[in-house]
């Protein structure tokens, strides 16, 4: 430490600064991605959730939140089948596009399609890899 310069320790502490950006920039990059797609929580999860937000924001007592927990799972249940319904269309308008624009592309273009369908469906399926 005798030899520790003043232009050496600002090189030292440049060095940890611009490691730490690196480390930070990974790290937020990775949390804040879109994770892949993720079915809806069980009904049991949903109305445990909505049963804590509502005590906490209007303060119910025990009592009130055993009267709420019928309504809630049934909200939920409402909420899981809405997901539901609504992941089906979204299916069901992609494959659409995807016969309309398999009328024009070429072999080579309708194998990449094909391909990128593959991908897209084990991502809905919470797969990483191809089998």
């Amino acid at each position: 430490m005798k030899n520790l310069t003043k232009v050496r320790a600002a090189l030292y502490l440049t060095a940890v600064f611009l490691a730490g950006a690196v480390v930070g920039g990974v790290a937020g990059y990775a949390w804040g991605r879109p994770a892949p797609f993720r079915p809806p929580p069980a009904v049991e999860e949903i109305t445990k959730e909505i049963a804590a937000r509502y005590q906490k924001e209007l303060g119910l007592s025990e009592a009130e939140v055993e009267r709420l927990r019928p309504i809630a799972a049934e909200a939920a249940q409402a909420m899981i089948d809405l997901h539901h319904d609504v992941m089906q269309r979204v299916i069901t308008q992609f494959q659409l596009t995807h016969e309309q624009m398999a009328t024009w592309l070429t072999p080579e273009q309708l194998e990449k399609l094909r391909a990128f369908e593959a991908r897209e469906r084990r991502k809905f399926t919470g797969q990483t890899k191809a089998p």
